[in-house]
């Protein structure tokens, strides 16, 4: 018992100093969730390794701890450290509480009545809307107070607290299950519940006394994870949790207490490391060794180390060091990305959406006043104002526009998903429509045919001080700062605006994030539409069974969590079972999606025949619109209505794109404090050589990330974390970020 707690000791010193060996923010994350899980493991072998009373409900204790801490600090202002006592102590009553009407079941019974008790928590959560939110959880709460705001900074403190807290849990269970009085009644009672009460044990209250101490150190775990994560949702009380506790208790060995504490520690850990070969692979192989280690070595790593003494020491030690080695081979490469397919790394981003995220804050439509006459043309009466989605804080926040992709409308995509995610992080948030739009180019294109990105700019520039003066006219919306992010086309205009905004100082916006802007635009489009080529080649029953399968994916997957990468590897697993020229296809099709309703309104504004005939008319002309490419609507709409503008000289549709280009303005981007760019080294629809001199011309203003497509990995963690960085810090005061990745 003596060398157990020196071991213990120096186990919990030598995770004490991982910020110091390993100070990367993904590792602390990864280790800080790890510990919570040891936690919950050992709080079941608490009960169901020393005292045999089998236990499908620790999903729920779990929940019941979480649910507890997150409800009282949102909702009645307490403060987080006496959180994490009421969510345990909450946790361990309702244990004792399950506990009696159990006191006569053992086995399989008893495992039936605690699942069932798990799955009434997770049914209260899932409908409980006004305590627990319902299907989109509790969030927005606070977190351990006096921890430092700076992102890493906070990660090692939250990181160290999480260690305190889970090294004197499972120490006092030790304890209690090793040095106390209670100990040998645990034990007589696993192995033969009615010889112990034969003997004089009073099995019922030590069978209540286990259930409730189990029941506290599994709440606790729960307090420690909601106010890690700042989210609770009935997710956290699935029977899956249970599952995997029980997992790496197995794994770790039954009846030590730290066995199952170590076994979660590494399992996790090694789940993790393993991503490096690939999703789907590494729960694979972690399942292999769950069953090699059942089958093999049933009493998990506590029993190899009673296994022939000094063999089974040694046989630990050993299986340490090729732990040790996968993490250095997974480290190897610091971007722990999964997916090396470009277009399978791009096609993730379609299901990153708004609709998938656990809170969904209401948004406002709001209409600014379209161009002079816009709003009167037939047969578009009426339609002719700006429509802009508006997130709004109830009190004085900063601002960011959000600009999204070639045909993104402000109320669904990539744009909904990340409004959501910055108005939960206090901001207030409007999303613009693209330009190649048909609501902009009929209520704020000057030219009517967008396309040539410095007009776009411009045409945005005014829509965007328009798009103030409703706000503070119409909602008293005053920002302290003012943001704007940018991804795809919308990075690429974003660019421009920062150029616009230098010049002019009518808005004052402090920081441009600038995700994937298309280098090339020309190089871009002709990609796409060699995408969209493709249809030839599935000839017309196989591209519509194409796409019939491609949106029942989606729709598949249309509700699920988006802040959870599980379902992002889930998806990417059903997308490896297209071809590549189908994932090529697809995105082309996605992106193309909005172009024939652009080509109507063009023609309409410039042709006063294409106004006649009504809806009907228009739906007919709409349909044959489906035929156009991005460079036919180019060269044979866009290149002879920029060329009435004659400062603009030649008038080749290669020409508009050189000088609608990030090269063309990169000497103003250079230097520039407010402008950031985050690429993908391996994004299809921008030139792998035009990627890396942009590294090389803006230096540290620009992240690249070796993997990701075309914004396929801004729901990887690390991209996200990026991201929120980024805008989230004060005017001056971000952290240029290490890019040579």
């Amino acid at each position: 018992m003596r060398r157990l707690r020196v071991l213990g000791v120096a186990v919990i010193m030598i995770a004490a100093a991982l910020p110091v060996i390993l100070p990367h923010p993904f590792v602390l994350t990864i280790a800080t969730q790890a510990l919570i899980w040891a936690l919950l493991a050992a709080s079941w072998d608490l009960l169901s390794g020393y005292t045999g009373q089998i236990s499908f409900g620790h999903a729920g204790f779990f929940s019941v701890g979480a649910y507890t801490a997150a409800t009282l600090t949102k909702h009645a202002d307490v403060s987080p450290w006496a959180g994490l006592v009421l969510g345990a102590l909450a946790a361990a009553v309702i244990g004792l509480l399950v506990a009696f009407p159990a006191l006569r079941l053992r086995g399989h019974y008893l495992a039936l009545v605690t699942l069932g008790f798990a799955e009434i928590v997770r049914l209260i959560a899932q409908n409980w809307m006004a305590l627990t939110g319902g299907p989109f959880g509790i969030y927005d709460y606070r977190t351990f107070p006096g921890l430092p705001t700076e992102p890493f900074a906070y990660r090692r403190a939250a990181y160290w607290v999480v260690l305190a807290i889970v090294g004197g849990s499972i120490v006092a269970m030790v304890e209690a299950c090793e040095s106390t009085p209670a100990a040998k009644a645990f034990r007589a009672i696993r192995e033969d519940e009615v010889l112990a009460a034969t003997l004089g044990i009073h099995t019922n209250a030590y069978k209540l006394l286990s259930f409730g101490l189990s029941a506290g150190f599994a709440g606790l775990a729960g307090t420690l994870y909601a106010y890690y994560v700042v989210l609770v949702s009935p997710t956290v009380g699935a029977v899956g949790t249970t599952a995997l506790a029980i997992a790496m208790a197995v794994f770790g060995g039954l009846g030590t207490i730290w066995g199952p504490a170590v076994g979660a520690l590494l399992l996790y850990g090694l789940n993790e490391a393993l991503r490096f070969i690939g999703v789907v692979y590494n729960l694979i192989v972690v399942g292999l060794i769950l069953m090699l280690f059942v089958i093999f070595v049933p009493r998990g790593l506590a029993g190899l180390a009673a296994w022939h003494g000094r063999q089974g020491r040694r046989l630990i030690v050993w299986i340490t060091i090729c732990l040790i080695l996968i993490w250095r081979l997974a480290w190897a490469e610091e971007y722990r990305y999964p997916y090396r397919d470009p277009y399978l790394a791009t096609a993730t981003s379609v299901i990153l959406d708004g609709d998938g995220q656990i809170s969904r804050p209401k948004r406002l439509v709001v209409h600014v006043p379209g161009l002079l006459g816009r709003n009167e043309l037939p047969p578009l009466e009426g339609r002719g104002n700006l429509s802009i989605a508006f997130y709004r804080q109830s009190h004085p926040a900063p601002l960011l526009f959000i600009l999204g992709g070639i045909g993104s409308n402000p109320y669904f995509g990539l744009a909904t998903y990340f409004a959501s995610l910055f108005y939960q992080r206090g901001f207030s948030v409007v999303i613009m429509p693209s330009p190649m739009t048909w609501n902009f180019a009929l209520a704020a294109s000057r030219s009517g045919a967008p396309g040539f990105v410095p007009d776009d700019a411009r045409d945005l520039y005014d829509a965007l001080q328009r798009t103030l003066a409703v706000l503070e006219t119409c909602y008293a919306v005053k920002p302290p700062r003012i943001a704007l992010m940018g991804a795809s086309l919308g990075a690429l205009e974003g660019a421009y605006l920062s150029v616009l905004d230098a010049d002019e100082r009518k808005i004052g916006i402090d920081t441009y994030l600038l995700v994937n802007p298309p280098l090339d635009l020309n190089y871009a489009l002709k990609t796409v539409d060699e995408w969209n080529a493709l249809s030839a080649k599935f000839g017309q029953e196989g591209t519509t069974r194409l796409v019939g399968r491609g949106l029942a994916l989606v729709e598949a997957f249309a509700r699920e969590d988006r802040n959870d990468p599980a379902v992002f590897e889930r998806f990417a697993a059903e997308l490896a079972k297209f071809t590549t020229e189908e994932i090529q296809f697809l995105l082309a099709k996605a992106l193309q999606l909005t172009l024939p309703e652009l080509i109507y309104v063009t023609q309409v504004l410039h042709d006063p025949a294409h106004r006649q005939g009504g809806l009907r008319e228009a739906r007919r002309r709409i349909e044959a619109a489906n035929a156009v490419t991005f460079v036919d609507y180019a060269e044979r709409m866009g290149v002879p209505l920029w060329k009435k503008e004659e400062a603009y000289g030649p008038a080749t549709l290669e020409e508009f794109a050189r000088r609608g280009s990030l090269t063309s303005i990169l000497d103003r981007l250079r230097g520039n404090e407010r402008v950031y760019i985050v690429h993908n080294a391996d994004d299809p629809l921008s030139p792998r050589s035009s990627i890396l001199e942009l590294r090389k011309v803006l230096g540290d203003q620009v992240t690249m990330f070796p993997y990701g497509g075309h914004l396929g990995n801004l729901w990887y963690p690390e991209n996200k974390e990026l991201v929120l960085r980024i805008l989230g810090a004060p005017p001056g005061g971000v952290r240029r970020h290490r890019s040579g990745r």
